[in-house]
């Protein structure tokens, strides 16, 4: 038995979880391409932008866990605006409720895959400053110490693997 004021407060909070998050990834998308067609300036650009969003966003997620702890509902065990919205009955609010889940994982994919592009760029630029900086000589697998020889070196190795 839900007040009206708690289903227009949940139905405000899923609109604005739908803006929020359909910006958001329209805007990492951009920032995506971006960074692809290796244009680090136009993907600079959208930084500001990104962060507002996610500013505005974690706003509304405090305004939702206000809202979560504010319900009196008793069979309600979990906290999230699917839970309340399939306990309230409210089927259209179920759907939009769960296609937001969705999006938040598509956002979430997208922006694992973008640090995994940069941290691979920043590999690549270090591997060109240590060819630069060897005058295009390769570093040995294998340095001897003075006087004895043949200490492995893995620090190359360890940073491969963990790319």
């Amino acid at each position: 038995m839900q007040a009206t004021d708690g289903l227009q407060r949940l139905c405000r909070l899923i609109d604005a979880f739908e803006s929020l998050q359909l910006k958001l990834y329209e805007l990492m998308s951009q920032r995506w391409n971006a960074l692809v067609l290796s244009r680090p300036g136009d993907a600079a650009l959208l930084v500001p932008r990104e962060q507002e969003l996610l500013t505005q966003l974690q706003r509304k997620t405090l305004e939702r866990e206000e809202f979560l702890r504010s319900i009196p509902h008793p069979s309600i065990d979990s906290l999230s605006l699917l839970d309340v919205a399939r306990a309230w009955g409210q089927e259209s609010l179920v759907e939009r409720a769960a296609k937001l889940r969705l999006q938040a994982g598509e956002i979430q994919k997208l922006s694992w895959t973008m640090w995994i592009l940069t941290q691979r760029g920043i590999r690549h630029l270090d591997l060109i400053v240590d060819a630069v900086a060897r005058g295009g000589a390769l570093a040995p697998t294998y340095d001897g110490p003075p006087g004895t020889g043949n200490v492995m070196r893995t620090q190359s190795a360890l940073l491969d693997v963990s790319l």
